[in-house]
């Protein structure tokens, strides 16, 4: 384990997987595009989370929960309270989430437990974590 992972905070987080509105724009463009990845392949926090993290907005951060974790790229959402962090819906959602809920076409608003910590792990591309679906 490296010096740095001594100096990181991780913080206790509701995650809350939710459907937004570019996530679902830019999945009609293609989902291997620059846009989708910049559009899914992130977090939604609060301020005051980003300040407790000691990060600036744009860090890569590492959630996990009991069925995973997944890298993703933390942006500032005045609609997110402190403690909850909104993932939009899709496959980097899906490195977090039970078995149950990776089929469910109509999840909207899955809440659970997690943690999140910044960290300089590099986010998986969706051509990456899909290839671990076909492991």
């Amino acid at each position: 384990m490296s010096f740095y992972k001594f100096l990181v905070p991780k913080i206790e987080i509701i995650v809350s997987v939710v459907r937004t509105f570019e996530e679902e724009i830019s999945d009609f463009i293609g989902k291997n595009s620059e846009e989708y990845f910049n559009n899914a392949a992130i977090c939604l926090l609060s301020e005051d989370d980003i300040n407790e993290l000691g990060i600036k907005e744009g860090t890569n951060v590492k959630i996990s929960t009991k069925w995973g974790s997944v890298v993703l790229k933390a942006l500032k959402t005045p609609y997110a309270l402190k403690g909850i962090v909104f993932v939009p819906i899709g496959i980097w959602a899906s490195q977090i989430l039970s078995d149950e809920f990776k089929n469910d076409d109509h999840i909207k608003f899955k809440n659970f437990k997690g943690f999140i910590e910044s960290t300089d792990e590099k986010i998986k591309s969706y051509e990456e974590i899909k290839e671990l679906f076909l492991k």
